[in-house]
């Protein structure tokens, strides 16, 4: 049963998933070249461990409390990819980069930036919320998750708004506004499940659901564009495939 004692850590973990990610768009700010490694780095893991925890995780779990759980994670895929096709929600990174090279980008195209991250943040903070308050342990492994993929997307956002001439107190302000509305979200899973005492369950596959699409449609044709030889695709492969024994083992560990 939902319970008003968990919103602090429940708190703690949005921050953890959303706000800590801000590192690597403030890394980008003080030390480029330490961020473009990085973000090479946290790629290529953040897919394993997004694969990880939507497989060994989010949807076994489901699959043992509802006989539609994967219906539930065919519905996260798809409202994942509407999202991002419907409000131009991209985790932005190098290739958007080379896109922009040549010519500042259109005026439009960082407002329609922020408002798509502003909403991918909202349901971070859904996705979150409904694994925490489901189980804990499942909580902490899916902010792990979150974390792992918001550190690279803030340095392409940065990155963008950067070669787009924003000035970097801007760059800071708008990103840190942004990443507010994983608290929003967060709260909107909670009260709903307190004052209804709503079902969590079908939450736990859309969030399976939309790590996967993050996962396979997002990260890995980004991986693609990077891989120039046979070296680049070993160590992504290597690293993908230790992101998810990280997952496996953290499951084995709390028990999820």
């Amino acid at each position: 049963m939902t319970s008003i004692t968990q919103i602090p850590m429940m708190l703690l973990l949005c921050f953890l998933g959303s706000f800590c990610g801000l590192i690597g768009g403030v890394l980008l700010l003080w030390r480029e070249s330490w961020a473009r490694k990085l973000s090479h780095f946290f790629i290529s893991f953040a897919v394993g461990a997004l694969l990880g925890s939507a497989l060994f995780d989010l949807i076994p779990e489901a699959a043992g409390l509802s006989k539609y759980a994967f219906l539930y994670v065919l519905v996260g895929i798809v409202v994942f990819s509407i999202t991002e096709r419907a409000l131009v929600w991209h985790h932005h990174h190098h290739n958007h980069d080379r896109e922009h090279h040549l010519k500042k980008p259109p005026a439009h195209y960082i407002p329609l930036l922020m408002i798509g991250d502003t909403i991918h943040n909202f349901i971070d903070g859904v996705i979150i919320a409904a694994t925490y308050l489901f189980s804990a342990p499942l909580g902490f492994i899916t902010t792990l998750a979150v974390f792992l993929h918001e550190m690279p997307q803030e340095i392409g956002d940065f990155s963008i708004m950067l070669h787009a001439r924003y000035p970097k107190n801007k760059i800071f302000w708008y990103n840190f506004c942004s990443a507010s509305a994983t608290f929003v979200g967060a709260f909107a899973v909670f009260f709903s499940s307190y004052l209804l005492q709503a079902k969590l369950y079908p939450l736990l596959g859309f969030a399976a659901g939309g790590f996967i699409y993050i996962a396979t449609a997002d990260l890995m044709p980004e991986l693609k564009h990077e891989a120039t030889g046979l070296k680049e695709i070993v160590m992504q492969t290597s690293i993908m495939i230790l992101g998810i024994a990280v997952m496996v083992v953290l499951s084995a560990y709390f028990g999820v």
